[in-house]
This record gives C-alpha cells, structure tokens and sequence, in this order.
C-alpha cells in the first residue's frame, strides 16, 4: 500500500482553503438574507420629472417606489441590487412627506422626508427691453430646476441650456442672451422650463438684435463718520441695520479708511457678528488684512469684501446671523465710511 504524507505547509493550506470555502458561503447566505431597505437618496427636494437615485439593499426587487401622496411609479431603473432610479411623477402634495419601496410583501421608508419644490419667477433684469448679448437676470425662488431658458426665434425656438448659464442658484439665472441666434424682434415672451417640459412664461419684453444697456457698479454709503481702531479694544461693530436695501447675492461692501501708523503695523481683522472667523481669500489667517496682504502703500485708503455669496458673507449682512454683520478690530487704522455696490441695469 502506498503511504500518503502530509507536509506541515501542505497541511495548513487545505485547511485555509476549507476556511475560505466556508467563509464564502456564509457571506452568500448573509447577502441573501439581507431585506429590503434605503440607505440615502438624492435628491430630497424636487420637482416633476427629475431624476431621483436611491441606494440601500434588496432594491433590485423593487416593484415601485411610492412618493407623497401614495402616488406609485413602477417603471424603475435598476443598477444591481443596491441602487435604482426613478423619475419623479406629477401630483406630488406641496408638503412633501416620505419616500417609500416597495418589493414583494416588504416596504422600506426613506428616513429624510421628500420635499417638494415650487419654482417661481419674481422679477426679471433687464425688464423692459432684452438684446443680443445682454446679461439676463432672472429671479424667484427654487431657481436652480430650471434647465432651459427659451426664447423666440424667426425659425423656432433659441433656447440655452443649463449647462451654458453663467450661474444658478436657488434665487437666481443668469445667462448670457444669444447675439446672432435668429432670436424674433418685436414683443415676445421668454419662457423658463424644468426637466419635465413644464414651462414658466415671462412678461413680455421688447427683444432687438443687440445689446439693449449695460450692467454698471452703482455705490451707495450706509454708514459715514469717523472710528479709530486705536488697539484692540475699540472694535468697529458693522451693523446689519445700515444696509436699508438688503444686500443681495453679488453685491460687494466697501470700507474707506486712513492708515495714521503705517510706520508700526497697521492691521485690521474681520470677524462674523458672532465673532466666528471670517474666511477671505487671500488674507493672513483667512481673516486679517495687513501689510503682507494689501496695505502694501502708504496711500490704500479702501478695501472691498469679495462679492456676498449665498453660501458665504451675505447671511451674515442680512440679519439671519444676528444684529452684527461683521465686528472689525485692529489698530493704526480709522474708517470713514462703508459703502454698498451693487451692479446695476441702465438702458442705452
């Protein structure tokens, strides 16, 4: 008879790989008794005929995805068994609720609620007469589902897409008007539409071949007089009652000042009204303007913010964040006057 030997290596990998065999099988066996459920999806506001992606487990038998309302959608896209998709159906409730899929005899609900958004038009720049080349602004709320701006044309529609506005945001379009596009001269109505083909009509504007005015920096003071920043302690408290007209995404607050110890180190540092750090590009610590920075002469006299941006500055120069927009201290520096820019329409 033949003895069969077994070496020490030999033998520990037949035990590895019986291991291994039997670690494979129970993964399979956890992965099949893993049941319905949503992990996240994207996005939780929308509209009609936007896409919504939802990940989670045991998706890929989903028979439907149910929005607020009870209303069922069972024509879903499938991405393994870990992600679907879905178009959001029309008839949604305005108060949103719970998303929820179902597959078989299961049902998972989403943990964050669905919300419903309402896009809407409220005001319009240029507003009487619109041209070729022209900077169009157009404002409202839920802003940012609006993927086309429409105009008429001699020989159909000259629309731009999404992807070519020069910014969207959830207040605001603005685009660059077509020059040269075929767009119909005379009175004519420009139209706003979302995924789903649903429309939004503009007021009617007298649209021409060119350029119909031009976009210029309109300054206005909201405070003057006279603040030292003679140490420390003698903080420039920046109110948000100042600005009469709110401050609007794009707008750009000046300071005036004189430099009387230019000689020592003349610094000024800007701080939130809660006295959070102020983050600006380019300064010392996001925050201190000094001579390493910007009072590289002895003749700056003035400094401007960066433009108010939704995301930064400007809840804080419209009174969301408290009384304060920004508290300044430093020393060697006296203000005199601050100043709101704001860019302005004027018709040629």
């Amino acid at each position: 008879m033949r003895n069969i030997y077994l070496y020490p290596a030999s033998l520990l990998f037949v035990l590895l790989s019986g291991l291994a065999v039997a670690g494979c099988a129970d993964s399979n066996d956890d992965a099949a008794g893993v049941g319905l459920s949503i992990k996240v999806y994207s996005p939780v506001r929308v509209v009609e005929g936007q896409k919504v992606v939802i990940t989670g487990t045991g998706l890929g038998g989903a028979t439907s995805v149910v929005f607020p309302g009870d209303i069922s959608v069972t024509s879903i896209e499938a991405t393994g068994d870990n992600m679907i998709s879905v178009i959001t159906p029309a008839g949604l409730p305005a108060e949103g609720g719970r998303l929820a899929v179902r597959a078989g005899d299961e049902t998972a609900v989403a943990a964050i609620p669905l919300t419903v958004a309402s896009p809407t038009y409220t005001a319009m720049t240029p507003g009487g007469k619109v041209g070729g080349g022209d900077e169009l602004l157009i404002v409202g709320n839920d802003m940012e589902f609006f993927e086309k701006v429409i105009f008429p044309g001699d020989n159909g529609d000259v629309t731009v897409n999404a992807i070519d506005f020069e910014r969207r945001s959830t207040s605001l379009l603005r685009i660059i008007v077509p020059r040269g596009s075929g767009i119909r001269e005379g009175p004519g109505r420009i139209r706003l539409a979302m995924a789903s083909g649903k429309e939004i009509l503009l007021p009617e504007v007298e649209l021409t071949a060119g350029p119909s005015g031009q976009w210029e920096w309109v300054e206005s003071t909201v405070w003057e007089g006279e603040h030292d920043l003679d140490g420390w302690g003698q903080n420039f408290y920046i109110e948000v009652a100042w600005f009469s007209e709110a401050p609007q995404s794009g707008d750009i607050v000046k300071f005036y000042f004189n430099v009387y110890a230019y000689d020592s180190w003349p610094q000024m540092m800007f701080n939130h009204g809660d006295w959070s750090s102020v983050y600006i590009e380019g300064m010392e610590n996001g925050n201190v303007v000094n001579k390493n920075n910007y009072l590289t002469a002895r003749d700056v006299t003035e400094y401007e913010l960066p433009p108010l941006d939704e995301e930064g500055l400007l809840p804080w120069f419209t009174g969301s964040k408290g009384s304060n927009a920004l508290v300044i201290n430093g020393e060697g520096v006296t203000f005199t006057r601050v100043a709101l820019l704001r860019q302005k329409w004027v018709e040629f």
